[in-house]
């Protein structure tokens, strides 16, 4: 009995500890060898008292080569409010904080009238590029949730599925940006794990 009610009070804390999800984390296939370092750097994260739970983790887009690999790790403050963080992968330590002041105050309605836009723009986008995609399945249903950053920049992730010529399931996520108010959005398709 005291066996069994030690091994839930652990499964219970091993579960707290960590908020994420392995399904939050995604590198491409051949960076795969960096798993255990996104990770690691996710948890680091979630330490600190400005990240309640990390949202995201994956490689950012500037990575030249996985010597020089950069995460992009999103949590969700205390507040709610989403910030962004970039860490570098060999360190583990935060190379630049983003997104969590903007110049422009957004808040309630201008937010959303803001994040609409910006949806509209996107699924316009996705539509015209996913097409003549065969099998196409969308994985995100609605509006996905935003990422907020600063100066208005906003940012829409759509996981979706499809089939190659040869019936090979593929698996994409369309990442879709906007800068701020004057810079349209731009919708990009990358593999996903």
């Amino acid at each position: 009995m005291n066996r069994f009610f030690t091994l839930v009070i652990g499964a219970t804390f091993a579960t707290t500890a960590l908020a994420f999800e392995d399904s939050a984390l995604w590198l491409p296939a051949s960076y795969q060898k960096l798993k255990p370092e996104l990770r690691q750097a996710a948890k680091n994260m979630e330490l600190k008292e400005s990240c309640d739970k990390v949202l995201r983790g994956y490689l950012h887009d500037s990575s030249i080569s996985q010597d020089e690999a950069v995460f992009m790790i999103v949590c969700r403050a205390p507040d709610r409010k989403t910030h962004s963080v970039l860490v570098d992968a060999q360190t583990l330590e935060v190379e630049y904080p983003l997104a969590v002041e903007t110049t422009k105050q957004y808040v309630g309605v201008d937010l959303q009238v803001r994040v609409d836009k910006v949806w509209k723009t996107c699924q316009a986008q996705y539509k015209a590029k996913t097409k003549f995609m065969r099998n196409l399945k969308t994985l995100t249903k609605g509006q996905p949730e935003p990422l907020v950053g600063e100066g208005g920049a906003v940012t829409l992730s759509i996981d979706f599925d499809a089939e190659s010529l040869q019936g090979s399931p593929l698996k994409y996520r369309a990442k879709c940006h906007s800068a701020d108010d004057k810079t349209p959005a731009k919708l990009n398709i990358v593999a996903r794990k």
